[in-house]
């Protein structure tokens, strides 16, 4: 009986694992497969032997089709304008950052200023450097 159990038990993980073996697609086609851009198909001047295949070593015959006069004056006409409204920006930019830095450094002087009104000159060259024996000696004499 427990055997009949196993055998069942086996079967039923065999059909499971062969029907995860189909596919859960229509079409048995995987998606990422059916998503991807198709490649662009550019002319080219590379010239093709009588089997398809490029020539080797075989320099095109033209170069290919340049753009007209019209095209690049509008694409330097709107490259120039694109490079002055980053430059101005940028330079914008240039004088808050200066403006903030100077905004900062003077909170740190009044910071400085406030805490040696508070605790007095708080800088190392103002404090006597106490040795260790000298600390233990105090703690000593208590």
């Amino acid at each position: 009986m427990i055997l009949s159990r196993v055998a069942r038990l086996a079967a039923i993980c065999a059909l499971i694992t062969a029907g995860a073996c189909q596919s859960v697609f229509s079409g048995g086609e995987d998606p990422a497969v059916a998503l991807r851009p198709t490649p662009v198909q550019v002319d080219s001047a590379q010239r093709l032997g009588n089997d398809g295949y490029p020539l080797l070593g075989a320099m095109p015959r033209a170069a290919t089709a340049q753009m007209s006069d019209a095209d690049v004056q509008q694409q330097r006409t709107s490259l120039e304008a694109a490079a002055n409204v980053n430059a101005a920006t940028s330079a914008a930019t240039a004088n808050a950052y200066s403006q903030a830095i100077d905004t900062l450094h003077q909170t740190a002087d009044k910071q400085r200023k406030d805490v040696a009104d508070l605790y007095g000159d708080t800088s190392p060259s103002n404090k006597r450097i106490v040795k260790p024996e000298e600390v233990l000696r105090q703690i000593e004499g208590q």
